[in-house]
């Protein structure tokens, strides 16, 4: 265990060294509501609906400083309460051994079952075992990141227990015309990625498109990986009032697993293709305002090197909402949702066959804002959501938001969250069973938002979470055994003294009655950045302390360094050491993380 004066000591040294440009971005989303930015096409921002919730967004300017390869990266670093694990380079693989594990307030789940990842709006899951896809989720082609910490299940239903990640991809452009973008990088262990990016508007049509190939030997033998990604996305102005918007995914990778190094393997490749997309179409009027999205997804994975498991699986699925304000300072939210998901698997190894297994479920809600003299902010909303081989459930949400002082807001929320039994959890090999009930979590938090002038900013919020009726895999069957209490405090501040610095932090203290493996008690991000004319210098350093394992606790300190030299607007090109210290350290039990290696990258725009 770390001393804890010793950990109080460089938190302080960070604090003192934040770089205040990144912070002012960062801050100034979190002291104040964030407001859905407007484009000529509508996107799928969820923030304007969470007028009290704990939401952190990561812009497309903070994503191009951040040095990033891929979402889980990115927010790992900026957003409080936030803890993902890694293993290697690019490769956070998929199946036993895996990494990329997201944990919202100490709930993930095993697999990562307890957190909803989006896309555009749409949820991306694997239909057996419901957890997302790290790997599918590369930067190249994202507009804007939003996180929202807590239960979420009013607007998002199952798998919205610990959290909700909603990524929005590019925007579509206003103008007529089209813009290019090349990008291309490299590194040790063979490492290195190229793809392109392009967009264009003609009339009333306007896409977007982008394919990124990654490539790296990996830092460990037999730790390789090699993938494609691909995006689209399409506008059409049907009217004033209309607008449709197609978008379309794709990821073909193949990933090899290491193994723990007291347990190595030699022969481990894991294939995966997904693909996935959906319609949505937007309406706009005076006092209203919705979309309505169908969607889909497809998957195929192939685990023959490693146990013989081969799967396909799909997700279908609608969901829409409109907003009505007929009654000034009030907006009611009408919504709902159907999705059908699930597949088939096989073990060839042993030649059995687990058999194909779908399971339906939905929701509506009703979810009500108001605003009293211009300072507070009523939330209040339940949803009644229905699975298969469960109970229905209602699940409740209030909350508040108070404007205090021009420079003060206080806000807090209460919620009931839920995560239905998976197809694997029900039908699948050992441990398995039809007579699991829903797990399901009541999650609160309190907290202030407080600026100082332009200078700094802090964003304060404590959480309590109860959750119940976790499933437990105990052979030959699972069971609704599981409890745990987890509470805690979430910091961020953005720190901005003048023009050319700015520093970000994210703290999390995190106390759990029964502690989980792979997570850490005190967890202190902090980000340093000078700009000077062209050229851009970053700082990113993770303290963790006390990180979990099975028969060990661990304890790093992890810094990157980043140049960057901005080419007018033409060019930007990108120096960058990774854990310049040569820390070493595990997050994920007996895979250790690479030591100190460098990379480099330019990105072109015409």
């Amino acid at each position: 265990m770390m001393n804890t004066q010793y950990f109080v000591l460089l938190a302080a040294i960070g604090i003192c060294c934040l770089s205040p440009a990144a912070l002012r971005t960062a801050l100034s989303q979190e002291m104040e509501l964030p407001e859905v930015v407007v484009y000529d096409f509508p996107d799928s921002s969820i923030a304007g609906r969470e007028a009290t919730s704990s939401i952190t967004i990561i812009d497309r300017e903070e994503i191009e400083q951040s040095g990033a390869s891929d979402v889980y990266e990115l927010i790992s670093g900026r957003v409080p309460g936030v803890f993902i694990d890694q293993r290697g380079i690019f490769n956070y693989g998929i199946g036993p051994g895996s990494s990329g594990t997201v944990s919202i307030r100490g709930l993930g789940g095993t697999p990562n079952d307890q957190v909803l990842v989006l896309i555009d709006g749409q949820p991306t899951k694997m239909g057996i075992f419901g957890h997302p896809i790290p790997d599918a989720y590369p930067l190249q082609d994202v507009e804007r990141v939003e996180v929202l910490r807590g239960s979420h299940s009013l607007h998002y239903g199952d798998l919205a227990m610990g959290g909700v990640i909603n990524i929005i991809t590019r925007r579509l452009r206003t103008e007529d015309g089209i813009s290019t973008r090349l990008l291309a990088g490299g590194g040790e262990y063979h490492s290195y990625q190229a793809g392109i990016q392009q967009a264009g508007k003609v009339g009333d049509f306007s896409y977007s498109a982008s394919i990124l190939r990654r490539e790296t030997d990996g830092h460990r033998p037999n730790s390789a990986f090699r993938g494609w990604n691909a995006n689209l996305k399409a506008g059409y102005h049907i009217s004033e009032n209309w607008q449709m918007v197609f978008n379309g995914w794709g990821a073909d990778f193949s990933v090899e697993d290491p193994g723990p190094v007291s347990a190595p393997h030699t022969d481990d490749t894991r294939d995966v293709i997904r693909a996935g997309g959906g319609v949505t179409v937007y309406n706009t009027f005076d006092s209203t305002h919705g979309a309505f999205t169908a969607y889909g997804q497809r998957g195929k994975h192939d685990f023959t090197g490693y146990d013989g498991w081969k799967s396909h699986d799909r997700t279908i699925g609608l969901t829409g909402y409109q907003s009505f304000e007929t009654i000034d300072d009030n907006v009611l939210e009408i919504g709902g949702d159907i999705q059908d998901s699930g597949g088939d698997g096989e073990n060839v190894d042993i030649d059995q066959d687990f058999g194909r297994f779908y399971e339906t479920q939905g929701g509506i809600y009703l979810d009500d804002q108001h605003i009293l003299w211009d300072l507070l902010t009523l939330q209040a909303g339940v949803r009644l959501d229905m699975v298969e081989h469960s109970t229905a459930q209602w699940l409740p949400r209030f909350g508040a938001r108070y404007q205090l002082t021009g420079s003060t807001v206080l806000h807090g929320q209460v919620s009931r969250g839920y995560r239905a039994p998976t197809i694997r959890d029900l039908y699948l090999y050992p441990p398995s069973s039809l007579d699991l009930d829903p797990e399901e979590a009541w999650s609160s938090e309190l907290g202030i938002r407080q600026s100082f002038g332009s200078f700094i900013s802090i964003d304060l919020t404590g959480y309590y979470i109860d959750a119940e009726n976790l499933i437990v895999y105990m052979p030959p069957r699972a069971e609704n055994t599981g409890g745990l209490v987890n509470k805690g405090i979430e910091l961020s501040s953005v720190i901005t003294p003048c023009d050319w610095f700015e520093m970000l932090i994210s703290y999390t203290y995190l106390d759990q009655n029964h502690r989980i493996e792979g997570l850490a008690p005190n967890v202190l991000n902090w980000i340093n950045r000078v700009i000077w004319r062209e050229y851009s210098l970053q700082s990113t350093t993770s303290l963790v302390d006390d990180l979990h394992f099975n028969d060990r606790n661990e304890d790093y300190c992890v810094t990157d360094l980043k140049l960057s030299y901005a080419l007018k607007e033409t060019a930007v090109f990108t120096f960058k050491i990774n854990n310049i210290f040569d820390e070493d350290y595990d997050m994920v039990e007996g895979y250790p993380m690479p030591g100190r290696w460098l990379w480099g990258e330019v990105s072109v725009s015409f």
